[in-house]
């Protein structure tokens, strides 16, 4: 009896164990894809003359909302504020740190100097 109450004790342990490690590796950022590595990639290919509105934009999200901003930086290489807004969103809430792909709906520049970027999480 001591002989199957071990097994079944080493038999939970190695379920919860196989749950744990699923939950962990469930947010890799390796796959998310999209036409844009980031927002500022995005607002050069903008700058360029690129027509970026319809495709997807990577972003990592530096604030956790349910909706509304989500990313926000000063990009040194375009002298430039960056925000990322959504407009639509699949998941309840996306946390700080979680890397998404957003497709841009639309693009206001408010000067040189501050872009938003405004789009539906895919």
């Amino acid at each position: 009896m001591k002989k199957v109450y071990k097994y079944m004790v080493c038999a939970v342990l190695a379920v919860m164990l196989a749950f744990v490690c699923v939950g962990c590796g469930s947010g890799d950022d390796s796959k998310v894809t999209a036409d844009y590595s980031s927002p500022a990639e995005a607002i050069k290919a903008l700058k360029n003359g690129g027509h970026i509105i319809g495709k997807t934009v990577k972003v990592k999200a530096t604030e956790t909302a349910s909706g509304g901003m989500i990313y926000h930086a000063v990009d040194s290489s375009l002298d430039a504020d960056v925000y990322v807004s959504l407009t639509e969103v699949k998941s309840d809430t996306i946390k700080k740190g979680k890397t998404i792909a957003v497709k841009i709906d639309s693009v206001d520049r408010q000067s040189d100097q501050c872009y938003y970027i405004f789009g539906a999480e895919q």
